[in-house]
């Protein structure tokens, strides 16, 4: 599409034809004696004549054109006529630091190799270039420009090694477009021109750098990126046939184990590139002689390892788990585990009458994870603080009056502490549970007693179950199996509560019955929380002599109160003291000491100095920022006095051990056609770049400046053309 002002300035070039035309010269006819000569004159006359005229004529059409030109204002691209000197070069480097950039070839691993590439790009841009050095393992991405070269080399120098923790290539690429933004921003009040730009990735295009599902936002964002374009390279500096055998995943289910139990570890291991034989090496508590076991794993196969360790203390216990032989990929070649082997813990059971406890206790020693203390609850009522705080789970069991109690377990419960609520029956006051505080505490009223049609099976609702609570969790795994008597036989109840919840999230299980009543609620209170079964779970019968429920008929009784238990207590299945390096852990705090202590002391790897101590939040919780979660390792969580109140442990992301390479489409889809670059074919990397450059130069001042030649030029041919001649002694033009 053409200017207006392109076009009339075309207009207007054709007009010097038109008045050459019009003021066209006739040659002046003589008379001379000698006419051959004077014809054979003439001939050259004219030819003089017409070869000025043309000149001129030419001259006067190009002085019109560069004009409308001028007018354009045009700006030309060009790394070839860069005829505004050495210009710098906005450039955002990033550079990937995950852990598979620790890959070595001849002991120089994918990071170095990085480094070099960028020092010697450095090299080649103008020292006044502004230039961003973005490191995907960086735990603040949101870096700005530097002024200078000399600033970058500096910083790329700086980085001594893979981290633990790294972001995705295409989360720094975000900040990238960012920064030109910004640059852009900035330019507007300082540099009417604005500078090339150039964003380089230094990566080893595994999977795991590289987020796909960003590119349309990337692209929306580069889309607002104004002209000049962004030049994109990618350097792949990464290995076409990696060999590595990697422990992918250490896991213990449960993570928490009785006494008399043995521990089971399960390694998971995986060959890339051959097939390999190694050692694998279990190291329990830093032990000095360490279990070996031969490994041989073909390539492209995962294998499981059991490894299983008996007669370990009750305690908190941390694994080492390691190759023998160390590969090409350090970071993969070590993963560290923490778990608890326990004691039976003490748990607090109120009831009116021991007796009703008699089936509960039996329960609670089925799994030796717990020992109950049973008693009255009057006997409780006047204790202090610290008498409760002994207990992390108090179970209140077939009480008729519990009002008296209401006010302690309020407090209890803001503490921290749980309360596990198993209702009575007739013989329950339910004026008790009209007051303020049982409407504080409790997760719903008690309405009435509900009696189940004799020919209808009242049940749990099971195909609706919400497994992703901790407390239902296991359950999910024992319906896919179908192995377990009350998974083939639901139980049933024949009497319950009616329990009208306080909000609809309360209810964990309802009954399958019309109105589907609740089975089992729940309510935090304070830091605590309280558990409620809607049915008796003292094993009472009817009139009928008939049992309210049928839940000692299978193992569901020991299983539901076992489990419950154990979810109140933060032991559940799901319950867990491993992380991955990075992610951001909570540390049960004790109730008997949540109260005293609000600073603890946390001792692991890359822990130093005023890291190592960690306060409770707000809440009581004790949470350890990602911040120092970066290295992997056992770590454990004291008080001043060195006394271990928990731990946990951290490993690298198992993703980081997947080198399958990234099809080189999926860049060049966002960068553009052979941006990805393979750093061995050991070309000229600032010429590579150099080709893509283009460098905006203004013509206007020039054409300017060409027009005044030429408009000088005209003029002095046009006198010299048209002068008229002297006259000779004789008269005659000379």
């Amino acid at each position: 599409m053409f200017h207006p002002i392109l076009l009339l300035g075309g207009l207007l070039v054709g007009l010097p034809i038109l008045l050459h035309l019009i003021m066209k010269q006739e040659p002046k006819k003589l008379i001379f004696p000698a006419f051959r000569f004077l014809k054979q004159r003439q001939r050259i006359n004219q030819r003089k004549i017409r070869l000025r005229h043309i000149i001129l004529l030419a001259m006067r059409m190009l002085l019109i054109g560069l004009m409308a030109l001028a007018l354009f204002q045009p700006t030309l691209y060009s790394d070839r006529f860069n005829i505004r000197g050495e210009q710098p070069i906005a450039t955002v480097l990033i550079i990937d630091t995950s852990p598979s950039m620790g890959y070595t070839v001849a002991d120089r691993s994918r990071l170095d190799e990085a480094k070099t590439q960028i020092l010697a790009l450095l090299d080649q841009l103008p020292e006044n270039s502004p230039v961003a050095i973005l490191d995907t393992g960086d735990p603040v991405l949101d870096r700005d420009w530097l002024n200078n070269v000399a600033d970058a080399r500096k910083q790329v120098q700086s980085i001594n090694g893979t981290k633990f923790v790294a972001r995705p290539i295409t989360s720094a690429l975000d900040q990238a477009y960012r920064l030109l933004q910004k640059l852009d921003a900035r330019q507007e009040s300082s540099d009417p021109e604005a500078m090339a730009r150039l964003i380089t990735v230094f990566s080893d295009r595994t999977l795991s750098s590289w987020e796909t599902e960003r590119i349309p936002e990337l692209e929306q964002q580069l889309q607002r990126i104004p002209p000049p374009e962004v030049n994109a390279v990618f350097i792949d500096v990464g290995v076409e046939k990696p060999i590595n055998l990697a422990i992918t995943k250490v896991q213990m289910t449960p993570q928490i184990v009785a006494a008399d139990q043995p521990v089971v570890i399960n390694v998971t291991l995986q060959a890339t590139g051959q097939d390999i034989e190694n050692v694998l090496v279990t190291r329990i508590d830093g032990e000095a002689s360490a279990d070996r076991q031969p490994i041989k794993i073909a390539s492209g196969d995962t294998k499981v390892i059991t490894i299983r360790r008996t007669g370990l203390k009750p305690g908190l216990h941390s694994a080492e788990i390691s190759l023998f032989s160390p590969d090409s990929l350090m970071s993969d070649n070590v993963r560290f585990i923490t778990f608890h082997v326990r004691e039976p813990r003490q748990i607090l059971t109120l009831v009116d009458d021991p007796a009703d406890a008699t089936v509960w206790q039996l329960a609670m020693k089925a799994f030796k994870m717990f020992l109950s203390e049973v008693k009255p609850i009057r006997d409780v009522v006047a204790w202090k603080p610290e008498e409760w705080n002994k207990y992390e789970v108090v179970c209140v069991m077939s009480v008729r009056k519990p009002g008296e109690a209401w006010g302690p377990l309020e407090e209890y419960m803001k503490r921290g502490g749980k309360v596990l609520w198993m209702p009575g029956g007739d013989e329950v006051l339910r004026d008790d549970f009209q007051n303020d505080i049982a409407k504080r505490i409790m997760p719903g009223e008690l309405v009435k007693l509900i009696e189940a049609d004799a020919n209808v099976d009242v049940t749990w609702l099971w195909n609706s179950l919400n497994y992703q609570h901790p407390l239902l969790s296991p359950f999910r795994e024992w319906q896919q199996q179908n192995n377990l008597d009350f998974i083939r036989f639901p139980p049933k109840v024949s009497r319950y509560w009616e329990v009208k919840p306080f909000a609809p999230e309360a209810v964990i299980v309802p009954y399958n019955d019309n109105d589907k009543h609740p089975a089992l609620l729940e309510r935090a209170v304070g830091r605590g929380r309280l558990l409620m079964f809607t049915t008796p779970m003292d094993a009472r019968r009817d009139a009928d002599d008939r049992f309210w429920n049928d839940y000692l008929s299978s193992s569901f009784y020991l299983v539901i109160t076992n489990n419950s238990v154990r979810y109140l207590a933060g032991d559940t299945e799901d319950t867990t003291f491993n992380y991955l390096c990075g992610q951001s852990v909570t540390v049960p705090v004790p109730l008997n000491i949540a109260n005293k202590i609000s600073t603890f002391v946390l001792e692991g790897p890359g822990i130093s100095g005023s890291d190592a101590l960690v306060k409770t939040n707000s809440d009581g919780r004790l949470t350890i920022d990602r911040e120092k979660t970066v290295t992997p390792g056992n770590f454990l969580v004291m008080i001043e006095n060195r006394k271990i109140i928990d731990g946990f442990g951290l490993n690298t992301d198992p993703d980081e051990s997947i080198l399958e390479r990234l099809p080189t489409e999926v860049i060049e889809g966002l960068f553009g056609a052979a941006s990805v670059i393979p750093v061995e074919k050991g070309f000229n990397l600032s010429e590579r770049l150099s080709r893509r450059f283009t460098q905006p130069v203004d013509l206007f001042p020039w054409l300017m400046i060409l027009i005044l030649f030429l408009y000088a030029g005209e003029g002095l041919l046009a006198n010299r053309f048209y002068r008229t001649p002297k006259p000779t002694n004789n008269g005659e033009p000379g």
